[in-house]
């Protein structure tokens, strides 16, 4: 069964800290979440504003290229992050969020209205002027940060950062087959000691915390990305589809293929 190595209480701490960006900026705000890992609802995962939804009723797919793909992928590469507009004329400001080391998303907030002439939708914010925006993208920046420091556990003082240090050596190294071995050494521990700082730090032992990364990975690779399951499994370590293919439905409930049909992208 699956077990999420994040504690409980973060997504009603994201939430509440997405809720007063929102106050703040005047403007929705959303986290594309690549590596599921924020437990917040999908009204703070999804451009959910009514001008939004009135473009996706027919046309979901340019959003979901343009936002998914485009930008996603423009956007791992900048981390500043950026002031644009969609296809449909709506200005946002667009921020990535890096975990461990890792993309794990895009946060957004908008849609508003810098054109000529009335806005498209009655609920849109009309910018007064260019630094509206910029004061806009940089409180996006500051939350971007917040966020990364949530995930990444670096907000949790109580175990010195260790929770942290280990995610993030493990997330940069999900790819290999790794040892408690090769951890204990970057932890400066011995390898019966790390055994016991895992099991204090996240409630499960260190193969199974090492499974629940790579699975999240899974996850998030079958929603984002069209390649065959043989090769993602590869790209995780795993040499045999068909174990892969075991251990994701243990953990899931569901064969990756059936997860990537029940999980299309969301704009």
């Amino acid at each position: 069964m699956r077990k999420n190595i994040f504690p409980d209480e973060t997504g009603m701490r994201l939430q509440n800290l997405f809720e007063s960006s929102s106050r703040l900026s005047q403007l929705h705000i959303c986290f594309h979440d690549c590596l599921n890992s924020s437990g917040l609802p999908s009204y703070w995962c999804m451009h959910s504003h009514p001008a939004c939804e009135k473009y996706k009723r027919t046309g979901l797919s340019t959003c979901v290229n343009y936002d998914r793909h485009k930008v996603h992928k423009e956007l791992a590469a900048f981390r500043e992050g950026r002031i644009q507009n969609c296809p449909f004329g709506l200005t946002e400001a667009a921020v990535p969020v890096i975990v461990n080391g890792i993309f794990a998303g895009v946060l957004f907030a908008g849609p508003c209205w810098r054109g000529k002439g009335k806005p498209p939708h009655p609920d849109l914010k009309v910018v007064p002027d260019e630094q509206w925006l910029q004061d806009r993208l940089c409180l996006l920046q500051a939350l971007a940060e917040k966020l990364s420091t949530v995930l990444e556990g670096r907000d949790r003082l109580s175990d010195g950062g260790r929770r942290a240090r280990v995610l993030s050596f493990l997330n940069k190294n999900i790819e290999k087959t790794l040892s408690i071995g090769e951890l204990a050494q970057d932890l400066c521990l011995s390898a019966s000691r790390t055994g016991h700082l895992v099991k204090e730090l996240f409630g499960m032992s260190f193969p199974r915390l090492l499974s629940s990364l790579k699975m999240q990975r899974a996850a998030q690779m079958l929603v984002s990305d069209d390649m065959p399951v043989g090769v993602l499994a590869i790209r995780l370590g795993y040499s045999d589809q068909n174990y892969f293919t075991r251990v994701f439905s243990r953990h899931y409930g569901e064969n990756p293929s059936s997860y990537r049909k029940r999980h299309p992208l969301q704009a």
